[in-house]
């Protein structure tokens, strides 16, 4: 499990540096409140897929356990 974890880990890292670096080329603004917006977008939405993963998994491996106990 921990190979996993430190995979989603460095995929999740990735995924947010490469679309901070795609923003910084594109963005003029020295601004600190649009750098901080940028941020939080870009580890929102690289964050959701990985969330509705675990949570799918979660939900199969819930439903496995209730049908070997209520059969």
């Amino acid at each position: 499990m921990k190979d996993k974890d430190s995979y989603s880990s460095l995929e999740f890292r990735t995924g947010v540096e490469l679309t901070l670096e795609k923003l910084i080329e594109h963005r003029s603004a020295d601004n600190p409140e649009v750098k901080w917006t940028d941020f939080k977008e870009t580890v929102t939405e690289t964050v959701k897929p990985r969330i509705a993963s675990n949570m799918i998994d979660t939900m199969n491996e819930s439903r496995k356990w209730k049908a070997v106990y209520t059969h």
